[in-house]
């Protein structure tokens, strides 16, 4: 969740949608903001390792991102985000951002 929420004006922040695991976010810069400020670790870093970019009839941008995380002293996890950018008064807004952790439970 690399992305700076930017936008002219509320009304392009209020259409913002963030998931994490499933979770949904409230659609406003502040609770995305203190979702990241919430996180328990101290250091991470992440390796992107391979990534899909498409445009979209209505002149967005859709991505992907798949990659591995490092939080810490935890083992490396995987990880895949899909977002949208849109182009709102002459700026890149992220407009949906989901993100899952590839973790997987097969016991």
């Amino acid at each position: 969740m690399h992305h700076a929420l930017r936008g002219k004006g509320s009304n392009s922040r209020e259409k913002q949608r963030l998931s994490k695991n499933s979770l949904v976010l409230q659609p406003c810069k502040a609770g995305v903001l203190g979702t990241f400020h919430s996180l328990p670790f101290t250091k991470i870093a992440h390796s992107i390792t391979a990534q899909d970019h498409q445009p979209t009839p209505d002149s967005c941008i859709l991505s992907m991102v798949v990659g591995q995380l490092k939080a810490d002293d935890d083992p490396i996890m995987g990880f895949h985000q899909s977002f949208i950018l849109k182009n709102i008064n002459e700026a890149w807004v992220c407009t949906n951002d989901m993100f899952r952790l590839a973790i997987h439970n097969f016991g």
